[in-house]
């Protein structure tokens, strides 16, 4: 099992293998899907600012017990704390953009908009990062967008502010990934997950105050558990990918399978019929991921 790990997962330098990275941003897209049926079902009761503070609440918990088993008194200890702080920040600040956006949106509009992220994080990658585009890598994150295309196709058919919301949180998702590149392999993989809980307590808590606070019910906290646990690991993870990547392009196209699991989910738990445009699409996602697959990243 060690020799499978360090041969395919791992490099001896301390970074993931191509192969790694990919692992671990496919699991945390995964992740991220079965939080959305938590914060789906509990959006029907309760204000979103006041599920964002509970949720990373519990992740903050999380993550400062494991940072203090782990490493002790150097659990906080950061030096890249200022750019993490930073990730966390246009992560939260990305929310309220999508937050706005579900209000004035319709979903597959949402989706269609929202997926070109990948297109702008290639080109901020070239730009900040000096990394090569790879011919491979942007073929498959054409073939993807025009899966999420198709799936979108039937509400793709209008234009208004919250079009503008759902354009602005792709920007804001691709900067948060660009920088989230910049941190590197050497940090720590808990802070991933610790500094954007904290930014979004700070940022969310006065809102939620101001908004009006409701008590939540004994199953209610035990979904908010779930939900941060679930959200602990997944932006842990993501971070540790995109961290770990040789290239960011080599794990964008990934991204895409979230609508993949969207619908899957939808139809699961709440009985949402995927269209037929799905299906098509679906597959133009999963073509997306597998040529990837088998043009993996020169390392330059």
């Amino acid at each position: 099992m060690k020799a499978f790990y360090m041969k395919f997962l791992h490099q001896e330098n301390g970074n993931l293998t191509s192969m790694g990275a990919m692992i671990c941003v496919g699991i945390a897209y995964f992740i991220f899907n079965n939080t959305d049926v938590i914060v789906k079902t509990l959006v029907q009761n309760y204000h979103p600012f006041q599920i964002l503070v509970l949720n990373n609440l519990v992740v903050c918990i999380i993550a400062t017990i494991l940072c203090l088993r782990k490493y002790g008194k150097e659990a906080f200890h950061c030096e890249k704390w200022q750019l993490h702080l930073l990730r966390g920040a246009i992560f939260n600040v990305m929310v309220m953009f999508v937050l706005q956006a579900f209000k004035d949106t319709p979903l597959a509009n949402f989706y269609g908009i929202f997926f070109s992220g990948p297109f702008f994080a290639l080109m901020l990658a070239n730009i900040f990062l000096q990394e090569k585009i790879d011919t491979h890598h942007v073929i498959a994150l054409i073939i993807g967008f025009f899966g999420i295309l198709i799936i979108a196709a039937p509400g793709f058919d209008t234009f208004g502010i919250g079009t503008i919301y759902v354009l602005i949180a792709a920007i804001l998702n691709a900067i948060g990934l660009t920088v989230t590149k910049k941190i590197g392999y050497d940090s720590k993989a808990e802070h991933f997950g610790l500094f954007p809980a904290v930014t979004s307590v700070a940022i969310f808590t006065p809102l939620m105050l101001w908004h009006g606070f409701d008590m939540p019910s004994n199953e209610t906290f035990g979904l908010h558990t779930l939900a941060g646990c679930l959200i602990f690991f997944a932006v842990m993870l993501i971070g540790y990918g995109f961290a770990h990547a040789p290239k960011i392009s080599q794990v964008l196209p990934l991204h895409y399978t979230q609508i993949i699991w969207g619908a899957l989910f939808g139809y699961l738990y709440f009985g949402d019929i995927p269209s037929v445009y799905v299906y098509p699409g679906a597959l133009l996602v999963i073509a997306a991921n597998i040529y990837i697959i088998r043009h993996p990243a020169k390392h330059v």
